[in-house]
């Protein structure tokens, strides 16, 4: 049975800019659903040329042919990352906060936090209910037949089975940048703002110096 997808809403330009940030466009691709600028600013709508692909909202399946031929995988599979973060510069900034150990250190202040880790199991709930809810009922019946509902209907952000995990800043920042409904996401966003304000204050004092 071969899965239906949805349309794909992206403009050929913001296709083409997709290309270049990712080096290909995934073939489950529905939409941008964030952008950022040349400064590092996100928004939810493209307000200028300037603005590039931040966040993808990707279809709960894909397309697996090339792998299928070379016998790794199956022609379609679930793909419970629904919210991809496409910005090279954004992937950067978000990867050097997992370098300073920031998983951990945002795992703990959740872990000390019980109205946060509610505010997280909502998030994970919406989450999974609009993946479960962007399928076609063609491909809910697919999706039913291989047994991958667990996988697009009861997992959360990005497949965390655990709700109560942070896993991967990237996923929750994507999640933050398209819906404002994630906490993770905003601490890792008031964590870059606070890198940006010490880059810049930086740069001040040496300008002064010299």
């Amino acid at each position: 049975m071969v899965h239906e997808g949805l349309l794909c809403e992206a403009t050929e330009d913001e296709v083409a800019l997709v290309r270049e940030e990712l080096g290909f466009v995934p073939n489950n691709l529905v939409r941008v659903s964030a952008f950022v600028d040349e400064n590092g600013q996100a928004s939810r709508s493209r307000i200028s040329s300037a603005h590039r692909p931040a966040v993808l909202l990707l279809y709960p399946l894909r397309n697996a042919e090339d792998a299928y031929k070379k016998k790794q995988r199956a022609k379609v599979e679930p793909f419970p990352t629904i919210y991809w973060l496409a910005s090279a510069y954004l992937k950067a900034c978000v990867s050097a906060l997992e370098d300073q150990q920031f998983v951990s250190t945002l795992q703990h202040r959740l872990d000390a936090d019980e109205t946060a880790k509610e505010k997280m199991a909502q998030s994970h709930r919406e989450y999974a209910e609009q993946r479960w809810k962007m399928m076609t009922p063609h491909d809910v019946e697919l999706v039913n037949s291989r047994g991958w509902e667990f996988v697009l209907r009861d997992v959360g952000i990005a497949g965390i089975r655990e709700f109560t995990n942070v896993k991967c800043l990237h996923t929750h920042y994507a999640h933050y940048l398209a819906t404002g409904n994630n906490l993770i996401g905003e601490w890792v966003q008031q964590l870059l703002d606070s890198a940006a304000t010490e880059r810049t204050k930086s740069s001040s004092e040496h300008a002064t110096k010299q």
